[in-house]
């Protein structure tokens, strides 16, 4: 009830005594505090209501970007274990390769040691040692070792670097079909593997490089 119309009824209450309905004035008191008491009471509910939906909602939203955020960080996680898993193969390549070059050239080098004097290209003898002999059989390893380990490395290897590697076995063949002798041969040869290791190597510098900017 207005404040207003409580204080009329109060004044004809008083002005009637006793003939005034008193029952039906409290009656209609008590309807309008009870009405009051419940309308902030469903006010109150309805606003608890909304807060407790905004807060569902933000909850909602908060675990969804939780779950991106880690969803996301798997990925990355993920992705670096794989980029360094296949550096670890290419590396495992490289190393493979560039041992068996630097191998192959090491025993052309010596061999080729052998032919430093003039003349002993036509010398024959030079080439009959057990030295010599052991020399070259490490050479052909290591060159049967390249040409096999070129197949599965071309999987992970620049195209350069696979590039490099069948020139040589393309030249080498032809040194070793067309040398007048085996001093000409282990010439040709020593060039041709020192191009092919340069080339290599460049490569496998390059993608370390790149390897480690990525991570």
């Amino acid at each position: 009830m207005p404040p207003e119309d409580m204080r009329i009824a109060t004044e004809v209450a008083i002005q009637q005594g006793l003939d005034f309905p008193w029952w039906s004035y409290v009656f209609t008191l008590i309807l309008s505090m009870t009405g009051a008491y419940f309308g902030a009471y469903l006010k109150r509910k309805a606003e608890d209501r909304a807060t407790q939906e905004n807060f569902d909602k933000l909850r909602d939203q908060l675990r969804k970007t939780t779950q991106d955020t880690e969803e996301i960080k798997t990925t990355l996680s993920r992705k670096n274990w794989l980029t360094q898993q296949q550096w670890a193969i290419r590396e495992q390549h490289y190393m493979s390769l560039l041992s068996h070059l630097m191998k192959l050239s090491l025993s052309l080098e010596d061999r080729n040691s052998y032919y430093m004097e003039p003349g002993s290209e036509h010398d024959r003898t030079r080439s009959q040692g057990e030295h010599f002999k052991e020399l070259s059989r490490v050479g052909y390893e290591s060159y049967q070792a390249i040409r096999e380990l070129i197949g599965p490395a071309s999987v992970f290897l620049s195209d350069k670097a696979i590039e490099s590697l069948e020139q040589l076995v393309r030249d080498h063949w032809g040194a070793a079909e067309f040398s007048a002798g085996t001093a000409e041969y282990v010439s040709k040869a020593l060039k041709l593997v020192e191009i092919a290791q340069s080339a290599v190597l460049a490569e496998a510098r390059n993608e370390l490089t790149h390897s480690l900017a990525d991570t």
